[in-house]
């Protein structure tokens, strides 16, 4: 028992030492994180490294968790609600077509029963964002593009995995009832959705009154929620995922921005972030630790139809969305839905939930789809994306944008500094003396800071035009939000106000294809 321990903590040593190693050697080439830690894992694996056994319970209960709060935590929940339709549509109706069409697909060409197709499916179509999101940020690409990719795989990760839940207990129980599975789904999503924001609202409620300032129990506190949301959920049969993700996104919006102390901010995106890391990094090197070459390369034939499969389903899908929405006024310019649709690189969670997968039947078929499919998404669609954005030209932000955006932050920073240093300064916390030292300090700092942004919009006009941009966009948000505010008030008429909505949306989606 003692040395199996050990062996454990050996393994678990290592892997974090891969993926130090990894992230210090792609500094100085370029290639995505996750591809070198696939790629790390593949080498290692084939030099008979023996990785940690998982089980289904540990996989879902342990990684996912993490995941989904750590990427929900910290999106715009504004800016997502602005996009909820792109969004909705390829998370929720988009990826229940996919898992059909690529079910059908395999189904027609292969001997295996349709419901495996199905599960099959189901394990394939939840996206991974965690490099594609990294890279989009580090070349400028349009935020509006990053957020719609990010709130799609966090969305999508819990509308596949109720239907994986629900396919795999048709499998196991062989027993099928389309109205029960159909209440099934739908109770598990808003079952989901419920318990996240209940368990989000208490917990902003429990930050507001007695625990903003401590920022180890705010940290302490977040890992309970993520965990426990999942649990709960989990435990009444709702959607552990959908509500982790609610409760994330409910706690970034109103517990991050007003029930939390700046040192309480600072230590709750970093623990998340290094918690992110951490199980990112596990789960990536493990796709290459696991992958058994022997067993699955018997199987080249069906690993080609799914690859080809899950691409034509993807392409398919993410244009017809595309399509629909710009026929009515939400613009998706084409060269964005190329990304979007290459874009879609299944990572992580496929493999997690193929894992903890113990099926007699279709095992081998199943385990090579998934490996293959995940290995060629992550490699070769991930190494292919650089390339695409750049020549296409969605990239290409400047050394002066650059620096201006970091002199912009560096002005916000300060500027939040000096409004905690006079809360201090009015709460009797430090002396005169103290204040009008480091005020005058912080005053001389803004000064130097406001000249270097004087100069960066003195040579940079693509600056300038972004601050219109970005201000004609906000007035704009705030006519919509007027409107409505008069439909909702009676003052206007419902045919009037979405007339003048439509009007707005126009002037709103000319300013993402300029």
């Amino acid at each position: 028992m003692v040395l199996l321990f050990h062996d454990i903590q050996l393994q678990i040593l290592i892997l974090f030492m891969l993926a130090i190693a990894v992230t210090v050697i792609i500094r100085y080439i370029r290639l995505p994180y996750t591809i070198a830690l696939v790629l790390t894992g593949l080498v290692v694996g084939t030099l008979g490294f023996d990785s940690i056994s998982l089980s289904k319970e540990i996989i879902l209960f342990l990684f996912l968790p993490p995941l989904l709060f750590e990427a929900a935590l910290h999106i715009n929940v504004k800016e997502l609600f602005d996009n909820f339709k792109p969004v909705l549509l390829l998370s929720v109706i988009g990826i229940t077509a996919q898992v059909f069409l690529v079910a059908m697909l395999i189904n027609i060409f292969t001997r295996i029963p349709f419901i495996y197709c199905l599960l099959f499916g189901s394990i394939i179509m939840p996206t991974d964002p965690v490099s594609v999101i990294a890279m989009l940020k580090e070349m400028g690409v349009s935020k509006r593009l990053s957020l719609i990719l990010e709130g799609e795989s966090l969305f999508d990760d819990g509308t596949a995995i109720v239907l994986y839940t629900i396919i795999l207990s048709i499998i196991e129980n062989n027993h099928f009832s389309f109205a029960l599975t159909t209440f099934n789904f739908f109770k598990s999503y808003a079952g989901g959705i419920i318990i996240g924001i209940s368990i989000g609202y208490l917990t902003v409620r429990l930050l507001q009154k007695i625990l903003a300032d401590d920022s180890i129990v705010v940290v302490i506190l977040t890992i309970i929620v993520a965990y426990l949301t999942f649990i709960i959920c989990e435990s009444l049969h709702f959607s552990g995922v959908i509500g982790v993700v609610v409760a994330g996104l409910f706690i970034g919006h109103n517990g991050v921005k007003h029930a939390m102390s700046p040192s309480s901010k600072i230590a709750l995106t970093t623990f998340w972030g290094i918690v992110s890391f951490i199980v990112n990094s596990m789960i990536f090197i493990m796709i290459g630790l696991k992958v058994p070459f022997r067993d699955i390369i018997k199987e080249y034939k069906i690993i080609f139809l799914a690859i080809a499969a899950v691409l034509f389903v993807r392409s398919l899908i993410v244009y017809l969305v595309s399509g629909l929405l710009n026929h009515f006024g939400e613009k998706i310019p084409a060269k964005w839905q190329h990304v979007m649709n290459f874009g879609g690189i299944r990572g992580s969670i496929p493999i997690a939930l193929l894992l903890g997968l113990h099926l007699t039947n279709y095992m081998p078929e199943l385990t090579a789809m998934v490996y293959g499919v995940a290995l060629f998404s992550v490699i070769v669609q991930g190494s292919c994306l650089f390339p695409l954005i750049k020549s296409m030209k969605l990239s290409g932000i400047s050394a002066v944008e650059a620096d201006y955006e970091i002199n912009l932050s560096k002005k916000l920073a300060i500027k939040k500094a000096r409004e905690e240093l006079k809360k201090m300064y009015l709460s009797d916390e430090i002396t005169d003396e103290t204040f009008k030292s480091l005020d005058q300090m912080y005053n001389q700092k803004f000064e130097e800071i406001n000249e270097k942004i004087r100069e960066n919009l003195l040579f940079g006009d693509i600056i300038r035009i972004k601050q219109e941009k970005t201000a004609k966009r906000k007035t704009l948000i705030a006519e919509k939000v007027s409107i409505r505010d008069s439909i909702k008030g009676g003052m206007l008429s419902l045919e009037r106000g979405y007339v003048l909505l439509k009007e707005v949306d126009l002037k709103l989606d000319s300013l993402d294809l300029d």
